[in-house]
C-alpha cells in the first residue's frame, strides 16, 4: 500500500489512521517551530512510499518548541509579525530609550536570540525609541 500523507495532522489521528491501514506507528519528537505540540511534521518513511502491511511508520512529531528568531535591526512591527508568524503566541513589547538607534527599530529579545522556547513561553520584544531630553 501507498503511505497517505500524515503531515499537518496531530499524533494521535495520524496514529488512528496508520492503524486503521494495518501499519503500526512510533514517534520522534523534534523541534522544528512554527507548529503545535505532537503535530506531525513528516513521515519515515515519507508519504507516496509503497509500505508492506504491518509496517511501522515514524510520525516526526513536533515538540512544540522553537528558536526565538533574531529580530535586532528589524522594525518593531517587522519583529512582531515575525514573532506572531513563527506562532509565538505570548509576545510583550516594551520600549527603551535610545540615542543611536533608529525610533521603532528592534533592539533584542528576551530569551535572546536562538534561545530554544515553548511556542507559549513568554517572549518580550524591545524597541527603540527617543531618548528623553531632561
Amino acid at each position: 500500500m501507498v503511505l497517505p500523507p500524515l503531515a499537518g495532522l496531530d499524533r494521535a489521528t495520524a496514529e488512528a489512521k496508520l492503524k486503521d491501514l494495518g501499519l503500526r506507528s512510533t514517534a520522534a519528537t523534534v523541534t522544528a517551530g512554527r507548529l503545535p505540540a505532537l503535530q506531525v511534521l513528516a513521515t519515515d518513511p515519507a508519504a507516496g512510499t509503497e509500505v508492506p502491511a504491518g509496517a511501522t511508520v515514524v510520525l516526526r512529531v513536533s515538540d512544540g518548541r522553537a528558536p526565538v528568531p533574531a529580530v535586532a535591526g528589524l522594525t518593531r512591527a517587522d519583529a512582531e509579525k515575525l514573532l506572531r508568524d513563527l506562532h509565538f503566541t505570548k509576545v510583550t513589547v516594551f520600549s527603551e530609550e535610545n540615542g543611536t538607534k533608529p525610533v521603532n527599530q528592534a533592539l533584542r529579545t528576551d530569551p535572546a536570540a536562538g534561545t530554544v522556547v515553548a511556542l507559549d513561553a513568554p517572549v518580550t520584544l524591545w524597541f527603540a525609541t527617543k531618548p528623553v531630553i531632561r
